[in-house]
């Protein structure tokens, strides 16, 4: 019998499509997630809905849309993305499969419109938004969110953030 040698089959890492893609209805899953890898550290109070990307049973990431801050935006037609974050290791094109099941859900529940924001301030040039479709609109300017009526403790520094924009056509 001759001697056999086994050749290893090399393992590709995961790809983004091979992820599941499903509501989160837990806020504190939601919060917890967010805490430990969003770079603000902080969860939100509500949205609209929350999508999470599962490798089996282990969340990944998250999308959470909600009505949009800014008072004079469209709330009927209008989502914005809150917040997205991702665990480390998670594969490249997360972001992008992430941000186009978040599309698919909103124009299925009615909405014709995403806008987000990515901070300057941290280096986000909101590159994956352009990946996912979405057309820069504006800047804004940098302003503090905390007031006299409404102290906002641990607020971030003010700072420029680009404006993001999709439209179902």
């Amino acid at each position: 019998m001759r001697n056999q040698t086994t050749l290893a089959i090399p393992q590709h890492p995961p790809k983004a499509r091979d992820y599941a893609i499903r509501q989160i209805r837990s806020r504190r899953d939601v919060n917890s997630f967010l805490e430990a890898h969003h770079y603000y550290h902080r969860g939100v109070p509500g949205w609209k809905f929350v999508l999470g990307m599962y490798n089996g049973s282990e969340l990944c990431g998250v999308i959470v849309l909600g009505h949009p801050t800014a008072r004079k935006e469209d709330h009927e037609h209008t989502l914005e993305i809150v917040r997205i974050a991702f665990a480390p290791g998670a594969p490249k094109n997360s972001p992008s499969r992430l941000i186009g099941a978040a599309k698919r859900r909103a124009q299925r529940d009615g909405y014709s419109r995403i806008i987000t924001y990515a901070d300057t301030a941290l280096g986000h040039d909101g590159g994956i938004y352009k990946a996912a479709g979405f057309k820069q609109v504006g800047e804004t300017r940098p302003h503090d969110w905390s007031c006299p009526s409404r102290p906002r403790p641990n607020s971030p520094e003010p700072s420029v953030k680009l404006k993001f924009e999709w439209i179902d056509n």
